[in-house]
């Protein structure tokens, strides 16, 4: 990765890294070059049943299989959970 250059940037829990992601993915490699997947930290539960190592396999294995090299095409960034909170001044 070359951060000098522009990157594009996917955010997201990707509990289960489906083909729409990879579809994704690809768009952005192509007007950028290279990407920086920024993985949400979410609790493992039954709404998010892969935690974060098993998510990062998986995304890895995928894009591997599709060409796509780890840290030259893509990078995989652990960032926070930020959820939107509406609030209101009464």
């Amino acid at each position: 990765m070359d951060w000098s250059k522009p990157t594009s940037q996917l955010i997201g829990v990707f509990s289960k890294w489906e083909e729409k992601h990879t579809h994704l993915f690809k768009e952005c490699i192509e007007k950028t070059g290279q990407v920086a997947i920024m993985l949400k930290m979410t609790k493992h539960d039954l709404e998010n049943p892969y935690d974060y190592n098993d998510r990062i396999m998986q995304i890895a294995e995928i894009l591997t299989q599709e060409g796509f090299i780890a840290q030259e095409d893509y990078t995989i960034l652990t960032v926070p959970n930020i959820e939107y909170i509406e609030v209101y001044n009464e």
